[in-house]
């Protein structure tokens, strides 16, 4: 709330709105479930429903307040916060798992904060004669899984970037996240998220990092040549088969939505439960679509997929496009200077006004014979002698604060990669549009926000460089 009432400080002041082509869907969607849960409110209302509804709304709310006040540098900031606290997340999560039922006496500690106090350890189908399912501090495994898809891809994309096109992070520090978060999200036992996890990875490959592909056979075939992980093989194997109760059991939820969405096609039956009025139905089911479906209706579906269309209409083109090596990127103020068989280093553009040196005037020192008839700019103050400025070369391995365009196509890459992942997740889990877990919804909408950022920093920089202002 602090976040939201400062957000309407700043355009009270004047701050610009930064719209993209998602803010227009994204309202018509919001208007959407709010028509939803005023219609609801007949059937069945209490103030739990509509706290927890605007709890969610608050989620969606958020991606406005992020694309106004996020700039370059904070984007920065916020992904490289999101890679290290989504890494201890997971090594936590991994760290409880370990411990077993004796993590219970640790979890329920935290019931002073509201944390539940009954079903603190969750096992595969509710038997403790089946192995423990890894849940972190997030109450339940499928939502704690949904995170770490998340968390994973970002931080996958920014392991792979070249250091120029990083946020900065140490390498050893991604890759250790991306290790964290790919194990405990084994150890959910989340089929779901397994499987938005490696559509989001083979976005990745397919958009830029085509070794991924390799590197993902070789580790199928050892995986499979060495009889690893046959437990979680047969797990999956058994979800495919639709054999196991888990898999059952959401088959029995997607017949009893489909039911409530036969009766209620248009706007659904709103955010609190199908008993008051179905009492042979009820609303909980395990899939993004069909949970927006019978709250919604299908309208509201229809305005969800159209807010999906429009981001990645809008994030996709930027993340395929290869910034132009002749555009100065954003920030960095180098014109690139032919390299091959100079020996020199490219010096900064438009120094001393644009003028030229007097053709044999301080050659570089490093430059072959008659290289001073190319007339290369030269720094102001160099032709009398004077020193180079302190900032004359600055590191040419370390983007400039907001970010050049290529580090911002591989933030946007991660992002826009994690929330395909989402997506793929919401297939057959619900977590990320669930009033009773709005720090998923949250999340989700964050990673929507920054991506359209990075997008409206990419422009940005590439109409500057277009421009010939290099900042």
């Amino acid at each position: 709330m602090l976040l939201i009432a400062l957000w309407l400080g700043q355009l009270l002041k004047g701050a610009r709105l930064n719209v993209s082509p998602v803010h227009a869907p994204l309202l018509l969607f919001i208007g959407l479930s709010l028509f939803a849960f005023i219609l609801g409110i007949a059937r069945d209302f209490s103030t739990d429903i509509a706290h927890n509804y605007f709890r969610m709304a608050l989620g969606f709310v958020l991606f406005y307040v992020v694309t106004t006040l996020v700039d370059g540098p904070l984007l920065r900031r916020l992904v490289r916060w999101l890679v290290v606290a989504g890494g201890l997340a997971a090594a936590i999560g991994v760290g409880l798992w370990a411990l077993g039922d004796r993590a219970a006496g640790i979890l329920l500690r935290l019931s002073v904060v509201g944390y539940p106090t009954t079903d603190v350890i969750r096992h595969l189908e509710a038997n403790p004669a089946l192995p423990v399912r890894a849940t972190g501090t997030s109450v339940d495994p499928n939502s704690f899984a949904g995170m770490l898809v998340l968390v994973f891809v970002l931080a996958l994309v920014q392991a792979l970037a070249k250091r120029e096109q990083s946020v900065g992070l140490p390498r050893w520090l991604t890759w250790a996240t991306v290790a964290a978060s790919g194990a405990a999200l084994i150890l959910t036992q989340s089929r779901s998220a397994w499987l938005g996890a490696v559509a989001a990875v083979g976005i990745v490959a397919l958009l830029r990092y085509r070794r991924l592909f390799l590197y993902g056979a070789v580790s199928a075939i050892a995986v499979l040549g060495l009889g690893l992980g046959s437990g979680y093989l047969a797990r999956l194997s058994a979800g495919f088969a639709l054999q196991d109760p888990a898999t059952i059991m959401r088959l029995n939820e997607y017949a009893n939505a489909v039911a409530i969405i036969q009766k209620y096609p248009w706007f659904g039956v709103g955010f609190g439960t199908a008993g008051g009025f179905e009492r042979e139905l009820t609303t909980g089911v395990s899939s993004v679509y069909l949970t927006i479906a019978e709250r919604m209706g299908l309208v509201g579906l229809a305005g969800f997929g159209f807010v999906m269309f429009t981001f990645f209409a809008y994030t996709l083109p930027r993340v395929r496009r290869t910034p132009s090596p002749s555009l100065p990127q954003r920030g960095r103020g180098f014109a690139p200077l032919p390299q091959k068989g100079r020996g020199f280093a490219p010096l900064p553009a438009g120094w001393a006004g644009g003028g030229s040196a007097p053709r044999d005037a301080h050659p570089h020192p490093t430059s072959p014979a008659g290289v001073g008839a190319m007339r290369t700019p030269l720094p102001a103050g160099w032709a009398g002698g004077g020193s180079a400025p302190r900032d004359a070369h600055p590191h040419p391995t370390f983007p400039a604060e907001g970010g050049d365009v290529t580090s911002l196509s591989t933030i946007l890459l991660g992002l826009m990669a994690a929330v395909a992942g989402a997506l793929v997740v919401g297939v057959l889990d619900h977590y990320f549009f669930n009033i009773e877990f709005p720090h998923m919804a949250m999340l989700f909408w964050l990673y929507a926000a920054l991506a359209v950022v990075a997008v409206r920093l990419i422009d940005e920089g590439e109409k500057e460089g277009a421009n010939g202002t290099g900042h």
